[in-house]
């Protein structure tokens, strides 16, 4: 554990920073997760295509 002020600033600075952006920030890099769905499947066969 560090003593010296610069770095503990630093660091509160940090904490601060992440607490102020919070979880939209965060949460953004899951939007490709979460947003995901299934893919439908297709109401109906071409002629000659199997299912």
């Amino acid at each position: 554990m560090t003593r010296s002020r610069s770095v503990i600033a630093l660091r509160n600075t940090a904490i601060r920073a992440a607490d102020a952006l919070g979880p939209a920030v965060l949460l953004r890099g899951m939007d490709g997760i979460a947003d995901w769905r299934p893919p439908q499947q297709r109401p109906y066969v071409a002629q000659g295509e199997r299912r």
